[in-house]
């Protein structure tokens, strides 16, 4: 990632959008209609959220992430921004495919 300029990084992160919009996408009508969103230390579920508000939040908080970054960065952006990107849609591709069997 350190040789990779300013606009390659911010084309991999679009990509990176794209492919977890794609894979939501495929999610979607796997998934049951309501999603636990909040557990408690015993496990059991505080809070959910239908199907829908729980794809477009992850979605939005994923943007929101991509965006800031490209925002704070001036040259090109750090490997741990990088790495957090990835890392929070990889996180929710994960945290969706568990709540498919709860």
């Amino acid at each position: 990632m350190k040789n990779l300029n300013r606009s390659q990084q911010i084309r991999i992160l679009m990509f990176l959008m794209l492919g977890l919009a794609l894979a939501l996408a495929i999610l979607y009508p796997l998934l049951p209609d309501v999603i636990p969103m909040q557990f408690s230390l015993s496990g059991s579920v505080n809070r959910t959220a239908p199907k829908w508000l729980a794809l477009l939040s992850m979605f939005g908080i994923n943007a929101l992430v991509n965006v800031s970054n490209i925002v704070r960065s001036k040259d090109r952006l750090l490997d741990s921004q990088m790495f957090l990107s990835f890392g929070l849609a990889v996180f929710s591709i994960i945290m969706l495919s568990i709540s498919m069997f709860i």
